[in-house]
C-alpha cells in the first residue's frame, strides 16, 4: 500500500485534495476515501460498503498487464520445451513408426 494525493470535492470545508491510501500493483486501482472509510485502510470489501473508491481503468490495466505477462511467460515456456524436444516428438507418430520399422 501506499498513498497518493487524490482530489475530492465536498469532503471537507477547505480540502482541495488530501492524501489517502491507495492500493493495487503496478497501479493503485483503490483508493481510501477521507471522509467515509476508516483511516488509513483501504480493501474490496470496503469498495462494496461504498466507503472505498476503485478506479477501474487503473484496474483493468494491471489486469491486462498480468495476463500478457502470464502468456509471454507460457509462451517462452512452450518454446524452450520445443527446442529441447527429440525431432521425433514433433512429428506424426505413424511417421516415426515407419521409420523405426524399416531399419
Amino acid at each position: 500500500m501506499g498513498s497518493e494525493y487524490v482530489r475530492y470535492e465536498g469532503v471537507g470545508p477547505g480540502w482541495d485534495s488530501a492524501r489517502v491510501v491507495v492500493g493495487g500493483w503496478p497501479l493503485p486501482y483503490l483508493l481510501d476515501h477521507p471522509s467515509l472509510s476508516p483511516r488509513h485502510s483501504v480493501s474490496l470489501t470496503a469498495v462494496l460498503d461504498r466507503t472505498d473508491i476503485v478506479r477501474p481503468w487503473r484496474f483493468l490495466a494491471d489486469a491486462l498487464l498480468f495476463w500478457v505477462a502470464l502468456g509471454l511467460a507460457s509462451l517462452a515456456i512452450h518454446r524452450a520445451r520445443r527446442a529441447a524436444a527429440p525431432d521425433e516428438a514433433l512429428r506424426p507418430p505413424d511417421a516415426v513408426t515407419r521409420d523405426r520399422t524399416q531399419r
